[in-house]
């Protein structure tokens, strides 16, 4: 497990690494809860993660301290999108996901989840699921 930090420069750095038995729900909760103890207790940080259900567990636990506002997870793009082709296998619609998700304007963002929906109404559906806000 590795946590990155992003510096003023827009540079990445390590800011901790483990090795666990695996990636769960035990293995999360402990690595973050490392990170909140021995790296950082700064309120409001912005994490950016992989939807997978160990870290979203972990980010749940109040005990951990990393739920809102203490933090706030957000999807990381590249891993969303890689997880929805998995599930689509379209590149188009993979292409219309990253268009949304990058889009400013709420009205172009909600003109590109309608053409999903009216390409594959499963895959609106999936990403639907997903907390707006995330």
């Amino acid at each position: 497990m590795i946590a990155m930090g992003c510096d003023g420069y827009n540079q990445l750095f390590p800011l901790a690494f483990a090795l666990t038995d695996g990636e769960n729900v035990d293995s999360w909760g402990w690595f973050l809860a490392c990170i909140r103890n021995r790296v950082t207790q700064r309120r409001g940080l912005c994490v950016i993660s992989d939807h997978y259900p160990g870290i979203m567990a972990a980010f749940a636990d109040v005990y951990l301290g990393w739920s809102e506002p203490n933090a706030y997870h957000r999807i990381c793009m590249r891993h969303l999108a890689s997880n929805f082709m998995t599930h689509f296998k379209d590149k188009c619609l993979k292409q219309l996901l990253c268009k949304a998700a990058f889009e400013t304007k709420v009205e172009k963002f909600n003109m590109h989840m309608k053409t999903i929906g009216r390409i594959n109404q499963d895959a609106l559906s999936w990403l639907e699921a997903i907390p707006f806000e995330k």
